[in-house]
């Protein structure tokens, strides 16, 4: 059964990715509304390592959520269902108009907490599919 620090990492790095990927995204669209504007790559780091922080929070939240007192404690917060609606809610903030601040710590928050259900997913419990 994956723990605390398997969670992390794993969710450290990729949440550090998708931080930085959707600063990228988001800059390039700065830049093609504005050629005078230059890459900022300062902006870039400070996503990478909001990314990581994110992590480091969000790795942890289906088990606070619902505890691993046993093995057998993976109900709806660790479902299929339950990844389903955050990567539902994650595209959503990817795609929608909000701040770019907001955008790389949903992102890298709803990427975290589908990691943790994927990891959890490969023991030999398994994971819900509603439950």
């Amino acid at each position: 059964m994956p723990n605390k620090a398997t969670h992390l990492r794993y969710g450290v790095p990729i949440d550090a990715a998708i931080g930085g990927f959707v600063d990228v995204c988001v800059q390039y669209h700065r830049i093609k509304q504005n050629p005078k504007t230059k890459f900022n790559w300062s902006e870039l780091a400070l996503s990478f390592f909001c990314g990581a922080g994110i992590a480091i929070i969000g790795s942890r939240i289906p088990d606070f959520l619902e505890p691993a007192k046993n093995p057998r404690h993976r109900k709806f917060f660790h479902s299929v269902a339950f990844a389903s609606l955050v990567t539902t809610g994650t595209i959503g903030l990817a795609v929608s108009h909000v701040d770019p601040k907001i955008k790389v710590m949903g992102t890298a928050l709803g990427g975290t907490i589908v990691g943790h259900i994927i990891q959890d997913s490969q023991t030999s419990f398994g994971v819900p599919f509603v439950s």
